[in-house]
């Protein structure tokens, strides 16, 4: 759910990010543009005054206006820090952003700026295999 409190979906195959009432599960509207700037798009963070969102099928992580829905900027580059096919991603507590990368079967870190950081795990460390997803709890 959004800070506005409507559900906000990414559509893997239509290439965007769609808006529903909060509160009657309503579509509102297609949210993001179809413009060709999003493709596959895994997760979705409100982050400010932007929305991110992991686009897998760019191997990037793209802002998006969070209030407007208008296409911003890659926060991380295409394959920046050897990122493939970015799925889940979670804000880190320090405003680092860790991002799964399909591609590789790794953990990166981004900082706040989209700069790569050293892995949280390495492309082909450990028995990592097809990673979707991930979780922060803050303690």
């Amino acid at each position: 759910f959004g800070p506005d409190g409507d559900l906000y979906v990414p559509g893997f195959y239509s290439g965007a990010v769609h808006r529903y009432d909060g509160l009657t599960g309503e579509p509102v509207e297609v949210f993001t543009p179809r413009d060709g700037s999003l493709s596959g798009p895994r997760t979705l963070i409100f982050a400010g005054p932007h929305l991110l969102v992991s686009s897998e099928r760019r191997d990037a992580v793209l802002r998006f206006d969070a209030r407007s829905g208008a296409y911003v900027d890659a926060l991380v580059a295409a394959g920046a820090g050897g990122l493939a096919g970015p799925a889940g991603m979670v804000l880190l507590p320090d405003g680092a952003l860790a991002v799964v990368s399909l591609g590789n079967a790794a953990l990166l870190r981004f900082a706040a700026d989209g700069t790569p950081r050293a892995p949280l795990v390495a492309p082909g460390a450990g028995a990592l295999r097809t990673p979707t997803h991930l979780l922060h709890v803050p303690g």
